[in-house]
This record gives C-alpha cells, structure tokens and sequence, in this order.
C-alpha cells in the first residue's frame, strides 16, 4: 500500500498527471498557506512543551538527573527552530519560507530526541524506557507535520536513524535490548510514512475538489469561458481598479446577427456548435491579460484592461473579422455567420453596470445601422 502511494504520490507531486496545469500554482500556494498554519502552531505548542518536559525531569523517580543539561542542549534545537518560525511568521508572512522551516523544525525534534535516547545508551545504567515513549510521540507528531507527504520524512526520518544506528554500534548494546528500545519508533515510521502519504492524498483531492466547485460555478459549461457571475466580479474588481489609479478599461459586447434563424433552422444542438467554435474564435483574437465571458444567450463581453478607445476599437474590429471571414463548421453544414459589436470606455461612472449598459446601447446601434459592424457609445 505504501509503494502504491508513494509511486502515485511523486506521480503528482512531479508530473502533475492528476492535477491539470492551471491549478498547479494555486496548489502551491495551498501549500505552503498549510505549512505556514502548521508550522506557527506547532512551534507555539514546541514552546510550551519543551519547558515543560524539562523541568519534569528534575523529578528523582525519572533518573534524569544526571542528564538534566544534556537534555537541555538538545531541546534548545526545536526551540531555536520555533522561534525562528515566529520570527518570520511576523517579519515575512507571506515569503516562501513555511515548508523548508517546517521540515527543519520537524527534523531538530526528531534529532533532539533520538540525541537524548542516545545520552542514555551510553551510560551503563541509563534510563531508556521514558525516552523511548517520548522518540514515538515525536515521530508521530512529525507524520502529521509532512505537508508533502512521506517525501518529507525521508530527511526527518533518515538522520536521526542513521545516526542512532553509529550510535548502537559504538555502544556495543545487546540486540535483545536494541530491538526492544526501537521496535515501537520503528513501527511507528512506518505508519507516519503511510499516514503522511495518505494525509497528503486527501488533502490535494479535498484541493482538486474544491477548484472543481468553484470552476463550476463560474464556468459557462458550453462555452468554457466565464460565466455571468464569475465576468461581474471580475469587471467589478477592474473598475474599482480604475477609479483608485485613475487609469481605463473598455467593454466589448457581441452579439451574433440573426442567431434565432440559426437555431430555428438547423436546431439548438447546431446553434451550440456555432456558440462554441465563436467562443474559440474571440478567446483566439485575445490578449491573455483581456477577459471573455458569455454575457447571455448569443451574447458575450470582453473586458480590456488599460485599454481605452483607440485600443478598444481594432480590437472590436478584429474580433468582428475573425467571425465573420471563415463559415462556422457544423454538422448542418458550413454556416456563413456575423456578428454585430458595442464598445464603451470607462470615463469615470460610478458602477460597472454603467459602462455595460453603454456597450449595450452601442451594440444595438449596431444592430440598426446594418449588423456586422462596430459601434461607440
């Protein structure tokens, strides 16, 4: 089940075979969001635990006495790692640093227990069975911590191992007691490194899960362009844009020319082929930065940022040329089809809706002085 996981785990994590490209930066940020969430809350609780534990150790009936500054030294480790996490916390919140501090932190835990375990092995009579109790708890704790699954823990988990292996070595310890000192650690590490996998699986299907519902929703599923509401709320954030800089933006609408005599004729399921090659067709004489939608019906809009008339106008011709010099291939057969065009630019008005209804007035001037052409409003 591991192999099965970590194989298909690294599947996604390096080829994206099941997370579609668009998504890829948005998971990354989903990431590392997770990491930095994880990370500040786990060094507030490192903060209050490894003081804690340090002063329960002053207790005689322990035996940790004489390990009392070791310890201390090795717990410094997590606790220097914990406040370096709040530092950035508040200093860079939103740098790059949430992951890799994750993982140094996870790792200094992992060593500062594994470093106490192994004060213990080299003293004659060391107290081996609490320590033991505190290294599964640690690696369990730090299964959870592994936003990117068990990929994470090969370090976390490699050191510390290997470096208690030299250890056991150089303490000559009885196999007898090496094996009941490490079996419960180690069948923990195996179970972290499942359970890390399996947490990040879930997590990046709850991801593609929701980018889907939100896709969805503001997605017009013939076409594949934005919807009505999801165009709003873009225009919306553009023209509030424009009023705080004092810059433009232009509005395009288009409508095909006698599209009902198309549907009437060759049936809705031809007039869908028409509204989704046209999608392709405006999406194609389109800038990257320039956003379409389906307005309604036939209807579409296009939204040009920092674009005023004179950027507006080839733009809207351009667009009126690519539906109009090829036939539209439909199952019906080539179709001849044209398509009339508003255009208004932002000059200041308080809502978004003003420049749509002045696209809107120019569109149907449009429509009354011939169709197949541009107009300004």
């Amino acid at each position: 089940m591991f192999s099965y996981l970590a194989i298909r785990g690294r599947r996604v994590r390096y080829r994206y075979g099941l997370l579609p490209a668009e998504w890829r930066e948005a998971f990354h940020e989903y990431q590392r969001l997770l990491a930095r969430r994880f990370a500040v809350v786990s060094a507030l609780m490192g903060l209050i635990i490894f003081p804690f534990f340090q002063v329960v150790e002053l207790w005689p009936q322990l035996g940790l006495l004489d390990h009392w500054w070791n310890h201390l030294g090795w717990r410094i480790l997590p606790m220097v790692a914990a406040i370096g996490i709040l530092f950035l916390r508040w200093r860079v919140p939103d740098g790059l640093w949430p992951r890799a501090m994750l993982i140094l932190y996870a790792l200094s835990g992992m060593v500062m227990m594994t470093g106490m375990v192994a004060d213990n092995m080299l003293e004659p009579n060391g107290t081996h069975a609490f320590l033991s109790k505190g290294l599964v708890v640690v690696v369990a704790l730090v299964a959870v911590l592994a936003t990117a699954g068990a990929r994470d823990l090969i370090l976390v988990y490699g050191v510390p191992l290997a470096a208690m292996s030299f250890v056991v070595v150089r303490a000559s310890v009885a196999p007898v007691e090496v094996f009941l000192l490490f079996i419960h650690p180690l069948i923990m590490m195996v179970i972290g490194l499942v359970m890390s996998e399996v947490l990040y699986r879930v997590r990046l299907e709850a991801f593609m899960a929701r980018q889907q519902l939100e896709q969805s929703a503001s997605t017009d599923v013939l076409t594949g362009l934005a919807n009505r509401r999801a165009f709003d709320a873009r225009l919306e954030a553009e023209h509030a844009r424009c009023r705080r800089q004092g810059t433009s933006y232009a509005l395009i609408m288009a409508d095909l020319d006698h599209f009902k005599h198309v549907n009437d004729t060759h049936g809705h399921d031809v007039g869908d082929e028409v509204l989704t090659e046209l999608a392709q067709r405006l999406k194609g004489a389109l800038r990257t930065e320039d956003e379409l939608g389906r307005w309604g019906g036939e209807e579409f809009m296009v939204l040009l940022r920092d674009g005023g008339q004179h950027e507006a106008e080839p733009v809207a011709e351009k667009l009126r040329l690519a539906v109009a010099d090829t036939p539209f291939h439909t199952s019906a057969g080539p179709l001849s089809i044209t398509t009339s065009l508003g255009i208004a630019v932002f000059n200041g008005e308080e809502m978004p809706s003003m420049v749509a209804r002045r696209a809107d007035l120019a569109l149907y001037a449009a429509k009354e002085n011939g169709r197949n052409r541009c107009e300004s409003a």
